[in-house]
């Protein structure tokens, strides 16, 4: 991370997986400089301690007879794979797929939503007329 400090760029190393308000020292020359982390809301993605929350939208024939789902997160595309009959606000736990530290990683918890695609509706109500 870069920061100004006193009219200084520093380059900084923050440790892998900190959480808010967590603080770490750094040395500047000869001076001990104390730096606390401080989260920035993020609007898709929650955290708690190492895993991570994030609602992804799935279209109903996806839903139902199951199929891989691309999504965004935090920068990076990923790809999911929606098991046959999911209902909407069901839970995808993928192990490992969270905040990462030296010696942990949290996992990631994906809610799933029905996305109702109107082509879809239409075609269904075709054949059930």
């Amino acid at each position: 991370k870069l920061l100004s400090l006193n009219n200084r760029q520093l380059e900084v190393d923050i440790p892998p997986g900190c959480e808010n308000g967590e603080s770490f020292l750094i040395e500047i020359g000869d001076t001990q400089v104390n730096l606390q982390v401080h989260e920035r809301r993020h609007p898709t993605v929650r955290r708690e301690g190492l895993d991570l929350y994030k609602e992804i939208r799935v279209p109903l024939d996806m839903a139902v007879i199951g199929g891989e789902v691309r999504f965004e997160i935090l920068g990076a595309v990923k790809t999911v794979n929606i098991p046959p009959e999911t209902g909407s606000h069901k839970t995808i736990r993928v192990r490992g797929a969270g905040i990462t530290t030296n010696d942990n990683a949290g996992d990631l918890y994906l809610s799933v939503r029905i996305d109702i695609n109107s082509s879809l509706v239409a075609k269904l109500r075709s054949r059930w007329a």
